[in-house]
């Protein structure tokens, strides 16, 4: 269980933890740095919609530029990605996310989560889980 849902002072800690990661000095900026991987440019123009965590794995889903949809699962740091048109639906199969691409996608969701302190706490597992 994370330490966000035992504690009764949600918008306390999620305002530490913004601080926190804004200030460079947490944890959790060092654990979303990407060993030292090169991003690769892929997630450059990203959107973050919702997160959810099923019996299995954290659920993502985002978008990319203007006409991409994407969903990323997160298996216990075991991460895929799948992506399609928008018109289209999901059934594209997951495939793993290169170094490079994990890093991609951490860049943007470091500021996200820094910059919504009010976000699921999936999301900063997620970034967390980027970094394994």
């Amino acid at each position: 269980t994370s330490v966000h849902h035992e504690t009764r002072h949600t918008a306390r800690l999620t305002a530490a933890l913004a601080a926190a990661v804004l200030a460079g000095g947490s944890t959790l900026a060092a654990a979303a740095a990407t060993r030292g991987t090169a991003p690769s440019g892929r997630f450059d123009v990203v959107r973050f919609a919702s997160v959810t965590h099923g019996p299995r794995a954290i659920v993502a889903t985002l978008g990319i530029g203007v006409d991409i949809v994407g969903t990323v699962r997160d298996a216990r740091g075991t991460i895929t990605f799948s992506q399609h048109v928008v018109p289209r639906g999901p059934g594209i199969p997951f495939r793993r996310l290169s170094a490079p691409d994990r890093a991609s996608l951490a860049k943007p969701l470091r500021s996200f989560v820094a910059s919504h302190p009010h976000a699921s706490p999936l999301w900063r597992q997620l970034l967390r889980d980027l970094a394994r």
